[in-house]
């Protein structure tokens, strides 16, 4: 290879052809090679070329695959062109030369002067398990900015130690050490920072194989471990060194980073740790993967990604940072994203659903932690949306995100604390699902029809007392809505559903009939009660959602209604005629609409205003 080309990252070698049947044989060994080359000024201006397309594009194991892969790399370059605001982490570990002559310690960054000295630092996700790890508290914190010997470290620490030296890395921000654990002022003010400690950080370091922080980061990998030695060698960059190669045979990198393999894909503080992080560097079970917003890496393959984030390759799924759109979190919010129109801020809403539905799947050791775990991306989302966040939902879509509900009521439960209040999906620990289906990011059901719910009042409190802000993101136990709308009451569940006996008849003009295909009614609990005691039981009708699926032919297209409502019971601790939510009513109608004279919509709902009492209803 000429001196020019030892540069290039598209470096794909085979072994030695071996003919089998007339063909011959390669077994690949090495995909690419990767260099990121960053300057100081890179950094200090926010990396306005963290990609040079000429030099540092890697291929996926092919160069028929350049020209297609080059245009993801557009996506890392506008997003990260903005100027690197004056922020750093209160407190990081700064970890010491990388020949282990001096010790980690914990040091402070303030301001003098309105300005902060910047410098680079990498952030640890990791699994607390079971076990306490090493923490900073008001007794240790003086003791820890001496130093913290790294025989004290438990091994996921050290091993994050160890990785932040190899990269030339001054500092490592780790929870449970650069936040003062038995301060509920500083746990406070640090988790309302925290989306800024990880969108800002040069890299997230993901610990996915680690259950506790005594597990460490690295691990055996099974199979082959022969290696080839192979000199590398730049004069671009004047290096002379050298690299392994081994044969590929991981491909399925999805279970090391987001599946079985990965005991940090079930952590609910990950979440938005893998989100927020511009770059993540994971340590999987059989290989190691890197993830960035053009780009998922592994040591077998490169995964593109378009500017929507849909995988370049088809068959390829997204990572974590797929479910933001581009550049939300990296932008700014004084340079929002979001323009003040309908369609941008539905996509918004509808990435917020998707993300709850994930977040609810995974566990939290400290229940409490429901709010905060979460709270980066709701303030981030909360800013370009200009919206009022309240207790897990955003108001401009309170109607449709009230309609949440439990997956698996049998498995769900309430704590002993009151964590939010009943009408918030954080009241009850389970995994949830948008209750109006979520089906894409960019295409949304539209609310139709004259009988929607209105709401007239929505408030969330402290634990104080004190009524939330618009932009408050941590726990608020208790709530109020006042809302106007049909409601169907009785003494057991028996006696309500939402009726579709008389929509058989509702087909359209007679000569030209529309065809209903599909009904569903059903009730879903929050948690498995016996409702046969409970008194005072009522559907509270919410509205109704239409999905115009297009054109099935001529003259003809599909739609899909759903009629839903909350489910409520007399709150016995409180005033009567106060509601607290104990589930989801719904009724799904899917037609093939043939006929021009279309009435579906309107004579169902005459239905509901027939037979149920229009009311304002209060629920906590």
């Amino acid at each position: 290879m000429p001196p020019d080309e030892s540069d290039r990252s598209n470096l794909l070698l085979y072994s030695s052809p071996r003919q089998q049947g007339g063909a011959v044989d390669q077994t690949t060994l090495a995909v690419y090679g990767l260099f990121l080359e960053r300057t100081q000024l890179e950094f200090n201006e926010g990396e306005h070329s963290i990609w040079n397309q000429d030099d540092h594009l890697p291929s996926h194991a092919c160069n028929d695959h350049e020209r297609s892969v080059s245009p993801s790399h557009n996506v890392e370059e506008r997003v990260l062109q903005e100027i690197r605001p004056n922020f750093m982490p209160t407190r990081t570990i700064k970890v010491g030369p990388v020949d282990g002559n001096q010790d980690p310690r914990l040091v402070y960054h303030r301001e003098q002067e309105g300005r902060i000295a910047v410098e680079p630092w990498a952030t640890l996700s990791h699994c607390w398990g079971g076990s306490s790890p090493l923490k900073t508290t008001l007794a240790t914190e003086s003791q820890w900015q001496r130093g913290i010997p790294l025989d004290m470290m438990p091994p996921t620490f050290r091993d994050a130690v160890t990785i932040t030296r190899k990269l030339g890395i001054d500092h490592l921000w780790i929870d449970s050490l650069c936040i003062i654990q038995d301060s509920a002022e500083d746990w406070e003010y640090e988790a309302l920072r925290m989306n800024n400690v990880y969108k800002y950080g040069l890299l997230n370091i993901a610990a996915d194989t680690s259950r506790t922080c005594n597990d460490g980061i690295f691990s055996s990998r099974n199979g082959p471990t022969a290696v080839i030695k192979l000199p590398l060698i730049s004069q671009k960059s004047n290096i002379r060194s050298f690299m392994f190669v081994r044969p590929r045979q991981w491909n399925n990198f999805r279970n090391d980073t987001m599946g079985s393999s990965s005991t940090l894909s079930s952590r609910a503080w990950a979440l938005q740790e893998s989100i927020l992080s511009p770059r993540t560097l994971h340590y999987g079970k059989q290989q190691m993967v890197w993830e960035c917003l053009s780009f998922t890496l592994t040591e077998s393959s490169a995964i593109a990604r378009l500017d929507n984030n849909r995988p370049l390759l088809p068959g390829f799924s997204w990572s974590y940072k797929t479910l933001l759109p581009p550049g939300i979190v990296q932008r700014p919010s004084s340079q929002t994203l979001v323009e003040k129109d309908h369609d941008r801020h539905v996509s918004l809403y509808n990435f917020w659903l998707q993300i709850i539905a994930n977040y609810t799947k995974r566990k939290l050791t400290v229940p409490s932690d429901i709010f905060p775990a979460l709270a980066g991306i709701a303030s981030i989302l909360q800013v370009h949306l200009g919206d009022r966040y309240l207790a897990g939902l955003f108001e401009g879509d309170l109607l449709r995100s009230l309609l949440w509900q439990i997956i698996d009521p049998s498995s769900s439960a309430t704590t002993s604390a009151c964590l939010a209040p009943s009408w918030s999906w954080a009241s009850v620990l389970g995994a949830i699902e948008p209750g109006i289906n979520v089906n894409s990011s960019t295409i949304s059901p539209q609310i139709v029809g004259n009988h929607a719910a209105k709401i007239l009042k929505a408030e969330t409190y402290r634990a104080d007392g004190r009524i939330t802000p618009a932009e408050y993101f941590l726990n608020a136990p208790t709530g109020v809505l006042l809302i106007e709308a049909y409601l169907l009451q009785g003494k057991s569940l028996d006696e309500l559903q939402y009726e579709g006996g008389d929509l058989d008849s509702i087909e359209g003009d007679s000569t030209c009939p529309n065809t209903i295909y599909g009904r569903e009614i059903s009730i879903h609990l929050d948690m498995n009660e016996d409702m046969g005691k409970q008194q005072a039981v009522a559907i509270l009708h919410l509205g109704a959602w239409d999905w115009n699926f297009g054109l099935t032919r001529p003259h003809s297209r599909r739609v899909e209604t759903t009629f839903a409502g909350l489910v409520l019971r007399q709150s016995a601790d409180v005033a009567q005629g106060i509601y607290r939510r104990i589930g989801t009513a719904k009724m799904s109608i899917r037609i093939v609409q043939n006929s021009p004279s279309y009435r579906f919509l309107e004579d169902a709902e005459n239905l509901i205003a027939s037979k149920w009492s229009k009311k304002t209803v209060t629920i906590v």
